[in-house]
């Protein structure tokens, strides 16, 4: 998972542009010590995902940002000399909006009873299992640190699409796709297709 939220990279251009003072999280920080309160003590490892290109061209970089930025297409000569003074490298466009690149796996056991409850998707348009595959630098035989040496190997699981998450101030609902959704009530749940009783309960 990104160390910080994937979008805070454009904070500095929110100030810059709007005037405005964005979130700097969630940070995985946060995430861990959400973990410690279930009285899970994960492993973590912090790495650094090596510089590379996540767009072909500075221009479609300058051109994504500004969108995101809520700026009109005449701000583009402004938004290109904005994002090299952020240090951006126009040889190696990065996406400002992706989960950078300080990284940090986090993993812990299994225990009984700490995932409460689970279910599969039964909306027609989505997957009934997700493969996650436990390789974020892209190496064949594992993720890698920026030194080269192996993080963990290599491995692919079958995870739900949607988990309950059971605490004393409420249920929480994670619901997974092209990116995670929190759902905080079970009606919400429903509409989206979700109809085990269990589940919603």
């Amino acid at each position: 998972m990104g160390a910080a939220h994937p979008l805070t990279e454009l904070n500095p251009l929110w100030r810059r542009f709007h005037g405005i003072d964005r979130p700097t999280g969630p940070t995985a920080e946060e995430f861990l010590a959400t973990l410690s309160e279930l009285d899970i003590e994960p492993t973590t490892v912090r790495w650094r995902r090596q510089p590379e290109a996540e767009y072909a061209t500075f221009a479609e970089l300058t051109d994504v940002t500004r969108r995101r930025l809520c700026l009109p297409a005449d701000a583009e000569p402004e938004s290109a000399t904005a994002l090299r003074e952020l240090g951006v490298d126009p040889d190696l466009p990065p996406d400002l909006g992706s989960s950078g690149r300080d990284l940090v796996t986090v993993s812990w056991l299994g225990r009984a009873g700490r995932l409460t409850a689970a279910t599969r998707s039964t909306v027609p348009s989505l997957s009934r299992s997700l493969r996650v595959t436990s390789n974020p630098a892209g190496a064949s035989n594992g993720s890698r640190r920026a030194d080269g040496t192996v993080v963990e190997p290599a491995r692919a699981v079958d995870v739900p699409l949607a988990v309950r998450l059971d605490f004393t101030e409420g249920k929480v609902w994670f619901v997974g796709g092209d990116e995670i959704m929190v759902v905080f009530s079970p009606e919400k749940i429903r509409d989206m297709g979700f109809k085990d009783i269990t589940f919603l309960q």
